[in-house]
């Protein structure tokens, strides 16, 4: 263990010490805490780096100088203010493919390597940074773990997303997506002007509480609302996550102090994890789809191994991830994109009637999987919305990354933003929202599109295993939204505000939100005009909205 490392824990077995045979007031203790915190923050990023003599001269040479004294705090100050991509692209653009963003944590832009870094070959495993605040000791497919269980566990979830699988949630998924446009008409103001954010947002967390709870919770936040404030809850326990995360020792005790308002927000998460749960195993016989938490319960069928209960309720969690946070992101930047350019909105319209005879029926997924130009969009709509940071560190034995060892411990990651808007990548125009560039001829002869680029859904053993239903969800969205609505960006819209005003930080805070003009355009023939029957939907607790970047058209 490192000085630096054993510090902190040096320093509290102390005070534990101290503290187990005297007396102290609490004035003077808190005192004393916030000065030791200081001193070992002070000690932490002002010291040369440990190991610094560990990386290769030529990466040394190619970083900024005040990187080789960079803490972990730069970091998480840094993604505090959701800005983390649009600086890493930043450091990139000039110092290079790599960059040193901390002690023994580095940043890469080299597409050609992203399989080296998430791939199952070399298997580089998630930092401390993924840990459970507090240690309190849960095994959770998001968090960090042994490879062993994160292998057992993912099988299990594995199960629930094969492709004859995910059909049980094809039924909901419809039912959700026409009670969208219910939504959309009902919240639309006189004016015309209807928060098309919140009403996406709304949709991907019901559609996930019927796919992962059977829909036993009754929770409809496009019905009733988010009255509990969940989205917003969910949103501040994932900044803290994301960026006091990356302080491991620094979250374990915030997660102890009480009265932390931002810590709260993650427990009272948790405790509503517990409950959803607790209330799905009480109505199991009132499911009527093969959920996600029927699979979960019933553990690993090759081991007889069921998972325990606290578990469960951290993975209750993070369900979120696969299926709220990047489809309704991402749908979100696709509208804004096509409204900034309303020809898309109408191009995509007449694709879709030349293949769907009847739009008031159900959309069929290969139908949608057919269609060119609106996969193109989304695919484009991804690479804008895609701004992740994703560490992994190098296991026992180092790895050989672009020609470079890396040692043990050395924590990569690939800068998603700075990959997504590289011209090596995407050209001509990598800032502008061109679908054109993903269909047969692109943008002409001299196009790129690196389509192994594109990440959204990483890769190897932690790739993202809701993609396949992910994108149904999308196509099915998409395709709906323009059948039914004429969208224009209401006045409060210029051609870029929308996009200073996001901040990322694994979830999406909106300065703005996507506010549009809607006007539905089958009022008569559509099921809209009658009542949609009501859904016990629960909805998704816990937001990651990874967000897009900063893109001016």
């Amino acid at each position: 263990m490192a000085i630096h490392d054993a510090a902190p824990v040096l320093a509290g077995l102390l005070t534990w010490r101290f503290l187990n045979r005297h007396t102290v007031r609490g004035d003077y203790f808190l005192l004393y805490s916030a000065f030791l915190l200081a001193s070992l923050s002070a000690y932490n990023y002002w010291l040369a780096d440990p190991r610094a003599s560990f990386m290769p001269p030529s990466l040394s040479s190619s970083t900024s100088p005040h990187s080789q004294r960079a803490h972990t705090l730069f970091l998480a100050t840094l993604s505090w203010t959701g800005h983390r991509h649009l600086e890493l692209e930043r450091l990139h653009e000039r110092y290079g493919k790599f960059v040193r963003i901390g002690p023994n944590i580095l940043s890469t832009n080299d597409s050609s390597e992203l399989i080296t870094i998430y791939g199952a070959k070399t298997h580089l495993d998630k930092p401390d940074s993924y840990n459970l605040p507090g240690s309190t000791g849960e095994v959770a497919l998001f968090f960090k773990q042994s490879r062993d269980d994160h292998a057992a566990r993912k099988h299990i979830w594995a199960q629930a997303f094969t492709m004859n699988s995910i059909s049980n949630f094809f039924t909901p998924l419809h039912r959700n997506t026409w009670y969208l446009m219910k939504c959309i008409a009902d919240r639309t103001r006189p004016d015309g002007s209807v928060n098309l954010y919140e009403c996406l947002c709304h949709w991907a967390y019901d559609i996930m509480g019927d796919a992962t709870f059977g829909g036993t919770n009754g929770l409809r936040l496009m019905k009733d609302g988010d009255p509990k404030n969940i989205v917003e809850g969910g949103k501040i326990a994932t900044v803290v996550l994301d960026s006091f995360g990356l302080c491991p020792w620094l979250i374990d005790i915030l997660w102890w102090l009480p009265g932390l308002a931002t810590m709260d927000s993650m427990k009272e998460l948790k405790a509503l994890a517990a409950s959803m749960i607790q209330t799905r195993v009480r109505n199991s016989d009132n499911v009527k789809i093969r959920d996600l938490m029927s699979y979960l319960l019933e553990g690993d069928a090759r081991t007889g191994r069921k998972i325990d209960m606290a578990d469960l309720q951290v993975d209750a969690i993070t369900t979120a991830s696969p299926g709220s946070d990047n489809t309704s992101t991402t749908l979100i930047v696709a509208v804004y994109f096509m409204l900034c350019r309303p020809s898309l909105w109408t191009d995509l319209r007449v694709k879709l009637e030349e293949v769907i005879e009847d739009p008031t029926a159900d959309l069929d997924k290969t139908t949608l999987a057919s269609i060119p130009l609106l996969d193109a969009i989304l695919k484009e709509a991804l690479r804008f919305a895609s701004p992740y940071y994703v560490p992994r560190e190098v296991p026992p034995g180092g790895v050989t990354v672009a020609g470079r060892y890396f040692p043990p411990s050395v924590i990569l990651a690939s800068a998603n933003h700075a990959v997504h808007m590289s011209e090596e990548n995407f050209s001509p125009e990598p800032r502008t929202f061109l679908p054109e560039r993903w269909l047969p001829g692109g943008l002409g002869p001299n196009t790129v599109t690196n389509q192994s680029a594109l990440s959204s859904f990483t890769f190897g053993p932690h790739h993202c295993l809701g993609k396949n239903f992910a994108m149904h969800e999308m196509r099915m969205c998409l395709a709906r939204m323009v059948l039914m609505y004429d969208f224009e960006l209401t006045g409060g819209h210029d051609r870029g505000e929308f996009y200073r005003g996001l901040r990322n930080a694994r979830t999406t805070l909106f300065d703005k939100p996507l506010v549009v003009n809607a006007k539905l355009r089958r009022a008569s023939s559509s099921p809209l005009t009658f009542r949609v029957p009501p859904l016990p939907f629960i909805c998704r607790i816990f937001a990651i909205f990874i967000a897009p970047g900063y893109c001016i058209p």
